[in-house]
């Protein structure tokens, strides 16, 4: 869910957990700067193999931080707020 400011809102401990994973989150974070990229074309800035990459996508998109349209993904919101679901 994105807030006023235009942040998804992160309160599930799972999908904090799979943020937390630094390759992740460096791929979200290419995501943001660069705007949609392939797997192929996030992998070519990276060390990872465009399959790691887009199985690393798959992930972030099944917790609404990125969407995937074929080949290209695209980061969602602005910027991340995690939140204690309690």
């Amino acid at each position: 869910m994105l807030n006023a400011a235009g942040d998804v809102v992160l309160t599930d401990p799972e999908a904090m957990r799979a943020l937390a994973q630094p390759k992740r989150l460096a791929l979200l974070d290419r995501l943001r700067r660069a705007g949609p990229m392939s797997s192929e074309g996030l992998a070519a800035e990276g060390e990872e193999t465009p399959s790691d990459v887009a199985a690393q996508l798959r992930e972030l998109e099944r917790f609404g931080l990125v969407e995937a349209d074929g080949r290209i993904g695209q980061a969602v919101g602005k910027g991340v707020l995690l939140r204690d679901p309690g």
